[in-house]
């Protein structure tokens, strides 16, 4: 596996050249482009980037980032636009050294929009090992501001204004958004504040909101739930007499329905149902509601809400 990963890396001149060569059938406009790798990414660099920029995403909704397979037609896109801005973090899996290796190549043109985010605030085993999720705090998510209208400014100084004003407007949103939610968790007890999820998404959310949380998994979907820990959260719902484990629209089900059996066996009096769908590495499809950072937590709160209270 590793020995496939240094190929990859290793012909990214190549492909670079080849993507470059590219552009002009990616974008009609490239002067004016902008490229995020998530749909997370794209909506916070359409709020500052206004009417003056094209912005796209390279994953859709429903893309688990995690496990993205970068292909010749994503790099192309990632080598067309006049800049990219990408989470870090490894939120992106197979990707993440690719786009670090282009961030060291062209520092002007590609962005971690998590760079200044303080290290003592991130979660995760260690720096090497960081828990990428950190939209699920409101506040947290708008530190990811400061990269982004840093660029624009640099690109496109005659609107520097604008992308300010801009920053300051979307900034107040995001701490209204952190108070609606913390008074919407009012309505849940303490006690069943206990969120149980297919994989550790929901870390920075349990910190910022109140929430004990179990992720199944572990912060990557790559990686597999082991028998003893189906069987330790099972234990945890069955004595805490919480009611509901929560799917994820990005996530195969598959250990949460596992849990649930579990739970069912280690106490036939319990009911532990699916308490609906949550929204964790992707945003939802247009219409959904779920299409904007701030509709998807809202919609992810509701959610919580109905089935917990």
């Amino acid at each position: 596996m590793k020995s496939c990963r240094r190929g990859f890396l290793a012909g990214i001149p190549g492909l670079l050249a080849w993507g470059t060569a590219c552009q002009r059938e990616v974008s009609s406009n490239p002067e004016r482009s902008l490229l995020a790798t998530t749909g997370l990414v794209a909506d916070l660099v359409r709020k500052i980037a206004g009417p003056w920029w094209e912005v796209q995403s390279l994953m859709g909704p429903g893309i688990d980032p995690h496990t993205f397979e970068p292909s010749y037609g994503a790099l192309r896109r990632l080598t067309s636009a006049k800049m990219v801005f990408f989470h870090g973090l490894h939120l992106e899996g197979k990707m993440a050294e690719v786009l670090h290796r282009l961030e060291e190549r062209e520092p002007s043109r590609y962005h971690a929009v998590t760079s200044q985010i303080p290290a003592s605030r991130i979660l995760g085993e260690s720096l090497e090992s960081p828990d990428p999720h950190v939209w699920m705090d409101a506040v947290l998510w708008s530190e990811c501001l400061g990269p982004i209208t840093k660029a624009l400014c640099e690109a496109d100084p005659e609107n520097a204004r604008d992308y300010l004003i801009r920053h300051a407007e979307t900034l107040d949103s995001m701490v209204r958004l952190d108070d609606q939610i913390r008074r919407l968790v009012l309505s849940i007890p303490p006690q069943k504040r206990i969120l149980v999820t297919a994989h550790d998404a929901f870390a920075y959310f349990g910190r910022a909101y109140g929430f004990r949380v179990e992720g199944v998994q572990g912060i990557s979907t790559a990686t597999e739930a082991t028998l003893n820990r189906l069987e330790e959260v099972a234990d945890i719902l069955v004595e805490n007499k919480i009611g509901a484990v929560f799917l994820e629209s990005s996530v195969n089900p598959r250990t949460l329905t596992k849990i649930r059996e579990i739970a069912k066996r280690l106490d036939h009096n319990s009911h532990v149902a699916a308490g609906g769908t949550l929204y964790s590495d992707s945003l939802g499809d247009p219409g959904s509601g779920a299409e904007t950072h701030k509709g998807m937590m809202l919609a992810n709160v509701q959610t919580l809400v109905e089935a917990l209270r």
